[in-house]
Order: structure tokens, then sequence, then C-alpha cells
């Protein structure tokens, strides 16, 4: 009998779609930051080897950590270049303080009017430990918030 409660109990949290958050490593299960952005779901850890990644990513909406690697002295080892084409991070879709970015190198932002490194549009993402540089646009060249954007900043 205890073995069918269990068994039921297992099933029903399996039927309700209760899922556990996953560490989907970059490049180790996807070599792209944004394919591996696109294939979590909520609650998960993007976790990025040290290195530099070339284009730009997007949140999509999703309450995810994307984080980077620290080394001994704790300093970044993880670099996001959208190598002068648009904006190196960009958080549009409704992102509250639980899409987390941190850990990062953010640079070669560009060839937009604003938001080189990071946009803030209407959102309030958490930007944790994270070294903004090399951007470059009209207005903005950092972080760009508009539309009401608050993230948070640490």
């Amino acid at each position: 009998m205890k073995s069918f409660i269990a068994n039921a109990i297992v099933a029903g949290l399996v039927l309700s779609g209760a899922a556990v958050a996953e560490t989907i490593n970059v490049p180790g299960d996807y070599p792209d930051v944004q394919d591996a952005i696109e294939a979590s779901s909520d609650g998960d850890l993007v976790l990025i080897a040290p290195g530099v990644y070339d284009g730009e990513i997007n949140f999509y909406g999703k309450a995810i950590e994307v984080r980077g690697s620290l080394g001994s002295e704790g300093e970044c080892l993880t670099v996001i270049d959208a190598q002068q084409v648009y904006t190196t991070v960009l958080f549009a879709n409704g992102e509250q303080n639980d899409s987390v970015l941190r850990q990062l190198i953010i640079t070669g932002g560009g060839g937009v009017v604003n938001g080189g490194g990071i946009e803030c549009n209407g959102t309030s993402p958490s930007i944790i430990g994270c070294i903004i540089t090399g951007n470059e646009t009209q207005d903005a060249a950092g972080i760009y918030c508009r539309n009401g954007a608050s993230p948070l900043i640490s």
C-alpha cells in the first residue's frame, strides 16, 4: 500500500508540471549563451565558463540567472561582446528581480542609439557584480533605463 501511495505522489508531481531547476553550462551544454538562455526555464541557472562569447543576449522574460565565472581573486573571467553591432544585454520582456545577470564583463555594445551595454525597457532585472565597459552609443553607453525601468544594480 505504501508503494502505491508513493507512486501516486510521484505521478502527481510529474503530471502537475513540478520542475527542478537545472544548471545549463556554456559551452558544455550549449556553445552559445543565447542558445542556452532560450533552452532554459524559469528558475534555471545558465553558468558560463571563462572566455569571450560574441553576440548579444536577451532574457525574453525568463526568471533565470545568467552567471559568469570568477577567478581565484574574485575577478570576472567571462565576457559577453556584442562586437559594436547591437545592445549587449537586453531586458525588454517584463523581467523582474528574479531575472539575474551576475559576474560578467559586458562590452562591445554599439550600433544603436541607446543602451549599448545593457538596456532595461520597462523591466526591473538584477544586475550583480558585472563590469560594463567599452560600449558606444549616441546616448547611455553603459546602462539605459526607460519606460519605468527600475533594475537592482549592485
